[in-house]
């Protein structure tokens, strides 16, 4: 805390004592949480197979032990091949679905 208020000496220093003070964020519909509005979906708790914010994070999933973030989530998926098997599985999908 004492080299953050060294770094960042013109903002203020917030916590989650003064969550209602915090700034708004304009969030898309797609990535904003669905318990806290305001916020964007950042992580993903691998445990209960949920997306969450920061403050899901803070309140509901500090003791989760495998909270990861989103783009290491997708990283990871992209690397094991499962995003293109599941663009293979949709596109057969689709096809089936246009056919019926």
């Amino acid at each position: 805390m004492e080299l953050h208020n060294t770094l960042f000496k013109k903002h203020a220093n917030l916590g989650k004592k003064n969550i209602s003070q915090w700034p708004e964020t304009n969030v898309d519909s797609l990535e904003q949480c669905q318990e806290h509005k305001k916020e964007k979906l950042t992580g993903f708790c691998e445990g209960h197979n949920q997306l969450i914010c920061h403050v899901c994070h803070i309140y509901n999933h500090q003791k989760c032990s495998h909270v990861v973030l989103i783009a290491d989530k997708v990283k990871d998926l992209h690397q094991k091949g499962y995003l293109k098997q599941l663009s293979a599985t949709m596109d057969t999908l689709n096809t089936k679905l246009i056919q019926k």
